[in-house]
């Protein structure tokens, strides 16, 4: 049985509202892990740790640009016209 239009939409909208907010909350935790909690090791942190989470955190942030925009391409290819 085919799915309509507004079925697709909104079984892609609700896996898109995942990924955006699995994505919003790896941000955020980065941001948490990386000014807030503070390691008791007699040693300073490497400055490539910084860096590295820096990293991540711009691809984290790009990646919900493009899913959001992948998955709405996905569903819309799955509708059938009738």
């Amino acid at each position: 049985m085919a799915m309509t239009a507004r079925q697709v939409f909104d079984q892609s909208l609700r896996v898109t509202r995942v990924l955006y907010a699995a994505l919003v909350m790896t941000t955020v935790m980065l941001a948490v892990v990386s000014f807030v909690v503070q390691p008791n090791v007699p040693q300073p942190i490497a400055p490539m740790m910084a860096i590295n989470l820096g990293a991540v955190a711009v691809v984290v942030a790009a990646l919900s640009f493009f899913l959001p925009a992948k998955t709405t391409a996905t569903a819309t290819a799955r509708i059938r016209v009738e």
